[in-house]
């Protein structure tokens, strides 16, 4: 296996070695967490990265159903109320 020494780049960013081929890794942003990616051998997550990406992920799908929830309630008004105008007419 190879090392996975840390190096730093001119613009203070680190990048570390592949523990598989020891070539440098680059770095991306998934859920606001860096995540260290070789092109031949997948991504390598610290410690405790997985549980922050996941947790980030839920928080950000529970959100969702909470819009998407008061977006259907607004809309149901709306047809509800519309209803009751259109029924106020057939009397």
């Amino acid at each position: 296996m190879g090392s996975t020494n840390a190096e730093t780049n001119s613009e203070g960013i680190r990048s570390l070695s592949c523990p598989v081929c020891d070539l440098p890794m680059r770095v991306e942003v998934v859920n606001h967490t860096n995540i260290d990616v070789c092109e031949e051998h997948g991504m390598w997550l610290d410690d405790g990265e997985l549980d922050r990406i996941m947790l980030r992920r839920s928080a950000q799908g529970h959100g969702k159903r909470v819009r998407e929830r008061a977006k259907m309630t607004r809309k149901a008004r709306l047809e509800g109320w519309f209803w009751g105008l259109g029924s106020l007419g057939r009397r």
